[in-house]
């Protein structure tokens, strides 16, 4: 089976409770009410594969940065790309970035009961906390990641 061929099922109401989620988490965000109705109005689309709602989820966030996001699909999982090809592949495996915690930028995070900030979160995260900083963010990022 393909990943593009995943279906989603819909027989609980999921989608409702995940945005019941993301508006627990980020509601209070300086942000996220600029980003909650694009990924409402995904979720209510009721894409029928986990790959269309994924691409739709990526087209909305990408969208909130500068810049062109050119996206390519290949039919096959490629080990190594070719030279010339920067690989941002393993920048950040399961959430564990490769930078020492005192090297990773920071940025105030609300609702944080201890530390002002929980680095390695998502995009998302870094999107409704700092709206147009994020790309700013993104660059002092992988300054430390990619040396």
């Amino acid at each position: 089976m393909f990943i593009t061929d995943v279906e989603i099922a819909y027989d609980e109401n999921w989608a409702r409770i995940h945005i019941g989620s993301l508006q627990a988490a980020y509601g209070k965000t300086p942000f996220f009410n600029e980003i909650e109705e694009g990924i409402v109005a995904i979720y209510k689309s009721t894409p029928k594969y986990l790959w269309e709602l994924d691409v739709q989820l990526i087209g909305l966030l990408t969208s909130f940065l500068p810049g062109d996001w050119k996206i390519e699909y290949t039919s096959s999982y490629e080990p190594f790309l070719s030279d010339g090809v920067l690989d941002l592949r393993k920048g950040v495996p399961a959430g564990e970035s490769s930078i020492k915690a005192s090297s990773i930028p920071v940025y105030e995070q609300i609702q944080r009961l201890t530390n002002s900030h929980l680095p390695n979160l998502s995009i998302l995260d870094v999107l409704c906390h700092l709206g147009p900083g994020t790309y700013d963010y993104l660059i002092r990022y992988a300054a430390q990641l990619y040396i």
